[in-house]
């Protein structure tokens, strides 16, 4: 899902703010995804009116903070840092040697 945002984003945003609405796009929709989530439970159970406040604002803020926002951070920093070898393999700077 990350994945087709992204390449949403890209393709209908400009390069300078692709990030940032990137960002805000995940966390509107999974606020969203977690206020439908806490609307269903609101309305099969018979609890308290402020107990359903306290469930809807946890469930879309928390949904929203955890899945969309650090998940599309994760997903930004998968995606743009740089890979490097791994420090088994690369190869040693000039004029060092190897412990034996």
């Amino acid at each position: 899902m990350y994945k087709t945002v992204w390449n949403f984003m890209n393709y209908h945003v400009k390069s300078s703010h692709v990030s940032a609405m990137f960002l805000a796009a995940l966390l509107a929709g999974w606020t969203l995804i977690g206020l439908l989530a806490g609307s269903v439970v609101c309305l099969i159970s018979t609890i308290s009116l402020s107990t359903k406040a306290v469930v809807l604002f946890c469930s879309a803020g928390y949904t929203g903070l955890i899945f969309g926002f650090f998940g599309g951070i994760f997903y930004l920093y998968q995606k743009t840092s740089p890979h490097k070898e791994s420090s088994i393999n690369a190869p040693l700077p000039l004029g060092t040697q190897k412990a034996a």
